[in-house]
């Protein structure tokens, strides 16, 4: 009895023992994983650290080297902008009084051109070249002038373009109107005013209104390359006349771009067409032949064209305008020539 108890007792003491040790292993196994971690997170914050504490700025050599490529790439703007801007008409500095006065110098030599060039402009007598407002001679407000005196300038340029091709009639020139008094924030005493024409004779021919408000014509953006003048020019002339018109702008020394064409029969070619085909006196008392009936369409159904038809047209030009080369750029263009 006393042999059983102790046996008992024994065994379970050695029960204790293995669970204790079991217990005690896996307290060691999880310190140890532990401080296997602890180093880690230590290892890793010192990487962590080591990265923080380095000088986040590229080496000399690289900054030399993109020194290099800024300048570089300032030269080869400063260059692209020179050949865009080539040609292109500049802001002139004067006073308002002498604007008017070239404006009038202007048109009088543009319709002396014409004359010569056997275009005519209508209405004849009274063609301001979009410059309605100020035929009246009131000088426009003193900060307009630069741009006025660019657009007259540009305008010039424009018809002596179309009277080189040989159009036949101008019929009007349209541009962007963005003087102050437009907004009523005219500048002293000096501003353009509202000009009262006299009422015209009947049977005068009314010149075509073409011209839209636009206070930032010929402005370059902020940040931007070029700004843009929107023209329209109306006026009639044979095909052969209107090609040249298109090349002539293509060639000009101001960048040029034809933004819309409108051609439409003349409807004076129309109405001679029609009585040619309809009066019997004309045939002999015969009746008109079938092509001659589909040729006598009316107006606006049918685009007259051929080497001797008078086309009317309506064309849309931007002149643009391009921001000059920067001080540095032209620095750094005339350094880079100087060692080349």
């Amino acid at each position: 009895m006393v042999s059983r108890r102790r046996v008992l007792v024994t065994a379970g003491g050695v029960l204790g023992l293995l669970v204790l040790a079991g217990v005690g292993a896996i307290l060691v196994f999880g310190l140890s994983r532990d401080l296997r971690a602890k180093a880690q997170l230590r290892e890793r914050d010192l990487e962590l650290r080591a990265l923080y504490a380095k000088d986040p700025f590229p080496s000399t050599n690289n900054l030399s080297g993109e020194r290099k490529n800024l300048k570089d790439l300032e030269v080869e703007l400063g260059r692209l902008l020179e050949a865009m801007s080539h040609g292109q008409v500049e802001p002139e500095e004067q006073s308002p009084e002498r604007f008017i006065s070239q404006f009038h110098e202007t048109r009088r030599r543009l319709e002396r051109l014409a004359a010569a060039n056997g275009v005519t402009l209508t209405p004849k007598d009274d063609f301001a070249f979009g410059f309605d407002r100020h035929m009246a001679g009131n000088p426009p407000a003193h900060p307009d002038v630069r741009r006025l005196t660019q657009q007259l300038l540009i305008v010039e340029a424009l018809c002596n373009e179309l009277y080189a091709a040989r159009i036949t009639v101008l019929r009007g020139i349209g541009r962007e109107e963005f003087e102050q008094s437009l907004n009523g924030d005219e500048a002293g005493g000096d501003a353009a005013r509202p000009v009262a024409r006299s009422a015209r004779r009947r049977g005068a021919e009314v010149a075509t209104v073409m011209n839209v408000k636009n206070p930032d014509a010929g402005l370059i953006p902020d940040k931007a390359l070029y700004g843009t003048w929107r023209f329209t020019m109306e006026f009639t002339a044979k095909e052969m006349a209107l090609i040249d018109v298109l090349n002539r702008l293509a060639r000009c020394d101001t960048f040029a771009a034809v933004t819309r064409v409108e051609v439409q029969g003349d409807p004076r070619v129309l109405t001679a067409v029609v009585d040619q085909a309809g009066r019997g006196e004309k045939t002999g008392g015969k009746q008109p032949s079938p092509a001659a009936t589909t040729v006598a369409e009316p107006a606006g159904q049918r685009l007259l064209a051929g080497l001797d038809t008078l086309l009317t047209v309506r064309m849309s030009v931007d002149v643009y305008q391009f921001r000059k080369a920067t001080a540095a750029g032209v620095a750094a263009k005339a350094k880079t020539a100087a060692g080349g």
